[in-house]
């Protein structure tokens, strides 16, 4: 995903915009999720903005993975585990899955210089109805996205969302989501899949040709061990629709190097370095990866 996430609304920002589309902010840095017991703001670094992309491809080398995606199949793939699995919360159902790890970062308290404003602006979500209890609810993800806790920031975006039903409002939960799962290990990750697969869907059935969405997608579906073949299947209808899509390219590169596919996924990374503008993340992304992959095929 080649956008970065504006800290003042949460929105999605391409990578060569000056400016938020939603909001009108100028262009600013991702911000990452805490994890559980860390309340405090958090910042990143030019090289901590390639997470969004680096973390596609962190779980080649350790993460626990359970599926596996061709062009056309799905086969299981081996499996190499630096964190334990958690089998009872796996097997919860998604709508529980989600439920919980809702709870679980609601519950993590925000730093104490915050509080009065997070806690006024709840009082005006749950004591006004009409406009007033949307602005405030607005407010409310536009604070936590500045104060860097993009958990709920992305939490509060769905139920505005789901409140409101507007394509805009699918589309902030949306990018907010991704960058939340995209921050998140282990099995939350998949729990937090679940919340941006529902956003993504619901921007795509109020506009089934915004390819960007598509390709987001797809990339969520790779983390439902429930639904691992709409991973490619997204993936594939992102690139029927545009063929030179950068995301969905890049998103078939990893999927083809996660089977072991070598050369076409070399192939498939020259593709994406020939689409990317110089110099972008996806250039240096795609290029680190050709470079890994031939230095371990002279080293083998």
């Amino acid at each position: 995903m080649g956008n970065l996430i504006c800290t003042d609304c949460g929105a999605r920002i391409v990578e060569d915009a000056d400016r938020c589309e939603l909001c009108g902010s100028l262009r600013s840095d991702t911000v990452a999720a805490p994890q559980p017991g860390n309340s405090g703001a958090s910042g990143t670094s030019e090289e901590a903005r390639m997470g969004s992309l680096g973390m596609r491809v962190a779980m080649l080398v350790g993460i626990p993975v359970l599926i596996v995606i061709a062009l056309f199949m799905i086969t299981e793939m081996s499996r190499q585990r630096v964190q334990p699995e958690v089998a009872p919360t796996a097997a919860m159902p998604a709508e529980m899955r989600s439920a919980a790890v809702i709870d679980e970062f609601e519950s993590i308290p925000v730093a104490s210089q915050y509080a009065p404003v997070v806690d006024s602006l709840q009082a005006l979500v749950r004591s006004e109805g009409g406009t007033i209890a949307l602005e405030a609810q607005r407010g409310f993800v536009r604070f936590m996205a500045e104060i860097g806790r993009i958990d709920r920031a992305a939490i509060e975006q769905q139920r505005l969302a789901r409140r409101t039903g507007i394509t805009a409002d699918w589309r902030h939960a949306g990018a907010l989501l991704y960058a939340w799962m995209e921050a998140v290990y282990n099995e939350r990750k998949t729990d937090v899949a679940l919340l941006a697969i529902e956003a993504f869907g619901k921007v795509l059935e109020q506009n089934p040709e915004d390819v960007d969405i598509r390709a987001d997608l797809g990339w969520a579906y790779q983390y439902d061990p429930q639904n691992p073949m709409e991973a490619i299947r997204q993936t594939n209808l992102a690139l029927e629709q545009d063929p030179d899509h950068l995301a969905a390219n890049y998103n078939r590169a990893v999927f083809l190097l996660r089977i072991n596919r070598i050369n076409e996924a070399l192939e498939q990374f020259g593709r994406v370095v020939a689409l990317a503008e110089d110099g972008s993340m996806y250039e240096r992304q795609a290029e680190a990866w050709i470079r890994t992959i031939r230095e371990n095929a002279e080293a083998s």
